[in-house]
């Protein structure tokens, strides 16, 4: 019987960064995924011998530049995009349409042929992205706070983040708390005057979310979406699978393809492993 000191179930883009996290920490670890490949939505589908398409998750923009440098991603082939390549476009039904960068000097001129009146207003939405930002970036990059806080260094911790959203001043709080509960559409309403406009910018509100454009709170999910967001990988989510890989690899993790977890199994209360299809069983201390 195996013994490890982590077992990670899964191998899409967060499982492979878990297990290679971990390894790289010290911890033995093994990588299981009940399919024959490793990626989950973000890997490479391939439809037929020689031939493969993107999977599902092809916005790779929220892959943090603290997990790119402490595995080293870039030394197994992972290259992001300059800005000019992180623009998005939309299609018009008369032909032709609106490719919006996300820095509005970089997006100005386009702006002005396909809607004059938002150039105004989407630079005043980046200025309120980069405003926000500066608060959500550190708070979505670390561990939660403790909602029991009974410790000197749990309080420092609250003080600190309480100190972080007081920096928005009295008018950026105001703003944050009405924008955060909104339907992300009376949000763009707001903002923009073309239809075209409104939805590239509200695309990333419903990427996984479940989320309308008129539900509550889709407002806050583009505005997470927005403290995080960087260059995009290049060759996306294939690309970005496959350097995940590499750094496992390297970091010493095992990874088992084809082995579908049944159970979960506790003795006195804890975790101490799994069983894989056919009654094998893998002992560890943890299971993530």
């Amino acid at each position: 019987m195996s013994k490890y000191d982590v077992i990670v179930i899964g191998a899409g883009h967060n499982g492979l960064t878990a297990a290679a996290l971990l390894a790289k920490a010290g911890r033995k670890v093994l990588l299981l995924e009940r399919r024959d490949s490793i990626g989950g939505l973000a890997g490479a589908v391939c439809f037929h011998e020689g031939y493969s398409a993107p999977g599902i998750l092809h916005d790779t923009s929220g892959v943090r530049d603290w997990v790119v440098e402490k595995l080293a991603l870039g030394k197994h082939g992972l290259e992001r995009a300059g800005k000019e390549e992180s623009a998005v476009f939309c299609p018009e039904e008369e032909g032709g349409g609106l490719l919006l960068h996300r820095d509005p000097e970089d997006a100005a001129d386009e702006l002005r042929r396909v809607s004059p009146g938002d150039v105004e207003g989407y630079a005043r939405y980046r200025e309120t992205i980069v405003r926000f930002r500066r608060v959500l970036e550190p708070l979505l990059n670390e561990s939660p706070p403790t909602i029991n806080p009974s410790s000197t260094g749990d309080f420092a911790h609250l003080l600190r983040l309480g100190l972080k959203a007081r920096l928005l001043g009295g008018e950026g709080m105001t703003g944050f708390l009405r924008i955060v509960p909104m339907p992300v559409s009376d949000w763009m309403d707001e903002c923009f005057v073309s239809p075209a406009v409104k939805a590239l910018v509200a695309g990333p509100a419903h990427d996984g979310s479940y989320l309308g454009p008129r539900s509550p709170g889709s407002a806050a999910a583009l505005l997470f979406h927005e403290a995080v967001a960087g260059a995009q990988v290049k060759g996306g989510g294939a690309a970005l699978v496959g350097a995940l890989e590499k750094a496992c690899r390297a970091a010493g993790v095992k990874i088992r393809l084809s082995s579908p977890v049944e159970e979960i199994r506790f003795s006195a209360g804890a975790v101490n492993g799994v069983t894989v299809a056919g009654d094998e069983r893998i002992e560890a201390d943890a299971v993530a």
